[in-house]
């Protein structure tokens, strides 16, 4: 039976600013040192070597999660697009506490369904990816 495992990156600056990070792939949405710390204690208490492959979002923040994780077990990574996180479009970079001042009614929708107009993909888009990539594995 084929097994999969999910695992979230470690901590970045824009996670502390909490700040909309989405697909943003600069140095503030990269792993700070918490987020090393967070991966490396991961590593120690999660033995991967089982595992064939890790299949990884092309992001720095996942990237630099996986490199942490697999240092020991050295398994062939690949990147997948599938695994990239939701786009919030305009408001990628942007703080939560700024759009709630700036976009109170749309930062009150997006809240109850994770949709926003200018989001190039939203969450009942971005979750079904993961399941594409699933199937596809499995079949």
């Amino acid at each position: 039976m084929t097994e999969f495992y999910f695992i979230r990156h470690g901590q970045t600056k824009a996670n502390v600013l909490k700040m909309k990070q989405g697909t943003i792939n600069t140095e503030i949405t990269y792993l700070n040192e918490n987020g090393q710390k967070q991966a490396q204690n991961l590593a120690d208490h999660f033995d991967i070597s089982f595992a064939d492959q890790i299949i990884c979002s092309p992001l720095n923040r996942t990237k630099q999660t996986t490199e942490i994780l697999n240092q020991v077990a050295k398994l062939p990574v690949t990147y997948d697009k599938r695994l990239l996180e939701i786009s919030y479009g305009e408001w990628d970079g942007q703080k939560n506490a700024d759009l709630r001042k700036l976009h109170p009614d749309a930062y009150n929708d997006y809240l109850n369904d994770m949709s926003y107009p200018s989001m190039l993909n939203t969450l009942p888009t971005v979750k079904n990816l993961p399941m594409s990539l699933i199937e596809y594995m499995t079949s």
